[in-house]
């Protein structure tokens, strides 16, 4: 299995390339936005040239790929629940989760292996969308549009998955909670949890990656069209304190 890493030069993609490159696998990385952009759009010429890089890739590989798609561009700069802040920012958020994924399917779909009649997992091409709990949790520290396209990703991945089967490509999203970085979105976040009652952290890398080694080495068999949820019980206790909040609220009107 040959791994292409989307959103390869920080945080978790940057993690994954360096690790799996150290354990001996094939690993390549594309960027569609630079770590120097600060804005959220991505324009069409980018997207053209990520089709392209991809295509070139993936033309050249020797065995099945999978292509992880590490960071589907959203919302670059602090994370707001301000209502104003995420308004401004378009659909951006929406769209290009969309657009990312879309390329990615029709590229490998070029390259189909037409092997769907295989048991062996570890002989297809793999898609996965790396997601986010703030698709499913309730009362999450991030903007709503945020959590939104990643959940029509989400949505979109599904369809994908079975759609692309008899192209011998298997599809799944893998959702985090909070992910460690050195950024001011991070520090929001940890702020955000210092005030919560809860020993809840931040994600660990390597649990995601794991996960994505065992989904592309046929150990996890034949499942597609799933949402992995990796967050260390955020969901759960996002929901908890969401009813919590509203509990109390109403309790305080008597």
């Amino acid at each position: 299995m040959e791994y292409i890493i989307i959103g390869s030069t920080g945080g978790l993609g940057s993690f994954m390339v360096s690790r799996l490159r150290n354990d001996g696998h094939n690993v390549s990385g594309i960027d569609i936005v630079d770590s120097e952009t600060t804005s959220s759009v991505v324009d069409i010429t980018k997207i053209d040239k990520f089709s392209e890089e991809l295509d070139a890739i993936v033309g050249a590989a020797k065995s099945p790929v999978c292509a992880v798609m590490c960071a589907l561009p959203a919302n670059k700069g602090k994370y707001s629940t301000d209502l104003n802040d995420y308004l401004n920012q378009g659909d951006q958020l929406l769209t290009m989760p969309f657009n990312t994924l879309l390329v990615a399917a029709k590229v490998l779909r070029n390259h189909s292996l037409n092997i769907s009649h295989t048991s062996d997992y570890s002989c297809m091409h793999h898609i996965i969308n790396i997601g986010s709990v703030a698709s499913s949790a309730i009362g999450f520290m991030l903007p709503p549009n945020y959590g939104a396209g990643k959940c029509a990703a989400h949505y979109l991945i599904k369809h994908l998955a079975q759609q692309l089967l008899p192209d011998g490509i298997i599809c799944n999203t893998i959702s985090p909670g909070i992910m460690a970085r050195n950024s001011k979105s991070a520090e929001y976040i940890r702020e955000c949890l210092n005030h919560l009652d809860t020993t809840l952290g931040f994600t660990n890398y390597s649990d995601v990656l794991a996960l994505i080694l065992n989904l592309t080495n046929g150990t996890l068999g034949s499942i597609k069209g799933h949402d992995f949820i990796v967050d260390n019980g955020l969901e759960h206790y996002s929901t908890f304190y969401a009813l919590k909040m509203a509990s109390d609220k109403y309790k305080d009107k008597g």
